[in-house]
């Protein structure tokens, strides 16, 4: 059924373009118009409805649907009526009911007011049933067959046929009802014709001859089948067998990840260490994550949080306002005043956090982009890649998709300048090349598929280090 879904979706989008339409961002804007207008196809087909298919389904699952032939089965089934006889009765609309209780004769009675209430949601109970009962007789195009399996048939119907009376049935003859049967013989004892309904009753001893008369004829196909696959095999069978055993060639795309985020990626092919310094918190054991005691030492979950809140700042950074020391504090306050920071995430945050940065030539180049409105921050993207590109080790020419977020990027005379921040610690600007060589070269190439040009500059700013590092 999904994949029935998605076809539909694609033929929806050829007939868009086909009637002179182009792009995603019109196709969206046109789906968005049909849930606005309540338009809505419906779900899609699977084959199923033309034929040649059993759907088992229940009967709320039915509703609107319509098929040649329905079997509505257990109409003999009890209704559940044992929360009329509860202690307590609940009712929306009346409140509570209870039994009267008296102790000292050590008796229980049931109150006018509970039996008010159970006679209230019986009505209600049978009411939905009824209602239940019309949708499953009206499901049926041509034929309607309907089953149930009383303790005795014949004296079932017979005891409902013999009230034979055209008058129409009282409230109270509906409500007395055990089961859907009762209700459909009731209306058949109301009318001359039995409503159109041709009664059979199947005798338990008959049907259980005929199934065994099934499973002579089964056992007898079982025999059959037997005496086929001891003949020898045709030209044209040991053909078929031989394509069997040919190895699958596209054995490579059966278990491919057709969607990968660049943070999973920039994990391969590291060193151990390097990947366990990078992993995410929640990709760490659980020992890694418990911050140890004794100052000094900031456990993978610090250092984690804390680059967050580092590139939340820069994504934020008025470059008109911060200029120096003091201006970088003054923000930080204004970002703890408007929730963007928390009290502990702005007690660990200073002005030498930001320092090296604001009196760097980077920064200076980043404040110009900023007042020309060139400077753009928090990039997202989507892109396709073959999956031999994404990783090597797979031979699969498959497209997969690769998303990511680019920390910054600008554009300078003309040209495209990407920028990544990195808080990692104890690292030298070699070591952050080659940590992070892999996903800068997708954020390059990311950039340069979303403008139509190749980006001039790949940077990394280091923070711990205070210094800005080609690619």
């Amino acid at each position: 059924m999904r994949k029935a879904n998605l076809d539909m979706l694609s033929e929806k989008a050829e007939g868009f373009e086909a009637a002179g339409y182009r792009g995603l961002y019109d196709f969206v804007r046109y789906i968005e118009n049909l849930r606005k207008y309540d338009t809505d196809y419906g779900e899609a087909g699977t084959g199923e409805e033309r034929g040649g298919a059993v759907r088992v389904m229940t009967i709320h699952k039915s509703k609107g649907l319509e098929f040649p032939v329905v079997f509505l089965a257990g109409l003999s089934g009890k209704f559940n009526r044992r929360d009329l006889s509860a202690g307590i009765i609940i009712d929306q609309k009346f409140g509570i009911a209870a039994d009267a209780v008296d102790l000292s004769a050590r008796t229980r009675a049931a109150t006018l007011k509970k039996n008010v209430l159970a006679q209230r949601k019986k009505e209600e109970m049978y009411g939905e049933e009824i209602r239940v009962l019309y949708v499953a007789m009206t499901r049926a195009a041509e034929k309607l067959i309907l089953t149930a399996a009383p303790a005795d048939p014949a004296r079932a119907a017979d005891a409902a046929l013999a009230r034979r009376t055209p008058r129409r049935a009282e409230i109270s003859e509906i409500l007395s009802a055990g089961s859907m049967l009762d209700w459909i013989l009731l209306a058949m004892s109301r009318d001359d014709t039995h409503c159109g309904i041709s009664l059979r009753i199947v005798d338990p001893a008959e049907a259980a001859e005929k199934r065994r008369e099934d499973g002579a004829m089964v056992r007898a196909m079982r025999e059959e089948l037997r005496a086929l696959e001891d003949a020898p095999l045709t030209a044209a069978g040991e053909a078929f067998l031989r394509t069997l055993e040919e190895p699958y060639p596209f054995e490579a795309d059966v278990n491919l990840q057709v969607k990968r985020s660049v943070s999973e990626i920039k994990f391969r092919g590291q060193d151990e260490d390097d990947a366990d310094a990078l992993r995410p918190s929640y990709a760490l054991p659980e020992e890694e994550k418990r911050v140890p005691d004794g100052a000094g030492k900031r456990a993978p979950e610090g250092a984690k949080a804390r680059g967050t809140v580092i590139h939340r700042v820069m994504e934020k950074l008025d470059y008109r306002s911060v200029r120096d020391s003091g201006s970088i504090e003054q923000f930080l306050d204004e970002l703890l005043e408007n929730g963007t920071l928390t009290t502990e995430e702005r007690s660990g945050l200073g002005a030498g956090d930001f320092a090296a940065f604001l009196s760097s030539d980077l920064c200076r180049r980043m404040r110009r982009a900023f007042l020309c409105g060139t400077l753009h921050r928090e990039a997202q993207f989507v892109m396709s890649i073959p999956a031999r590109e994404e990783d090597p080790g797979i031979s699969s020419g498959e497209p997969v998709l690769v998303q990511g977020i680019i920390d910054a990027w600008f554009e300078e005379d003309g040209k495209l300048i990407l920028l990544d921040y990195k808080t990692d610690r104890n690292v030298t600007a070699e070591m952050l090349r080659e940590r992070y060589r892999t996903q800068l070269l997708l954020y390059r190439r990311a950039l340069g598929m979303m403008e139509g040009r190749e980006v001039s500059e790949t940077l990394l700013w280091s923070f711990s280090l205070g210094a800005e590092i080609c690619l």
